[in-house]
């Protein structure tokens, strides 16, 4: 299964962002949904984060379709993201050998990353190791259905 995401830099405007990303994406069936990578704050203070935010993710879903995933630490959550954003799926980065708890607003974490030094037969380079909170079968529920790849091109 295969995806994009876009990382996001709150020094620049989210609408361009968002217009770039989507320019460049081919999502096709069976792709994951779209992510938003947030790590950094570019020194911008929590409101203008949250704002430019919740409008790349208002953009990129009415676009596509697509509820899109959030990608981000449990502590940049906490300080930067509000309650509300819960309701999109998170990817959580958290290097430890047990599971994190999900930042405030959300119940339950998606995605977990894990390890960023992991090691797949057939890459010769590292690799970020993840882990997917369900079954196959909700993976690919998950996943883009063929009906929505036309209403983002």
């Amino acid at each position: 299964i295969r995806g994009a995401y876009h990382f996001y830099r709150p020094s620049v405007h989210s609408s361009e962002q968002a217009e770039l990303f989507l320019e460049t994406l081919d999502l096709q069936p069976g792709d994951l949904p779209p992510v938003l990578d947030l790590e950094v704050t570019d020194g911008r203070p929590p409101k203008i984060i949250r704002q430019g935010v919740q409008n790349w993710m208002n953009i990129v879903e009415e676009r596509t379709g697509i509820r899109p995933i959030l990608y981000t630490m449990r502590t940049f959550a906490n300080d930067y993201l509000p309650r509300k954003m819960g309701k999109y799926p998170l990817w959580i980065a958290s290097l430890r050998s047990h599971p994190p708890r999900p930042p405030r607003g959300w119940s339950s974490w998606t995605f977990w990353q894990y390890d960023h030094h992991g090691h797949l037969n057939g890459i010769d380079e590292e690799v970020d190791l993840n882990y997917f909170f369900g079954t196959v079968a909700q993976l690919k529920a998950l996943c883009v259905p063929a009906a929505e790849v036309l209403r983002s091109k």
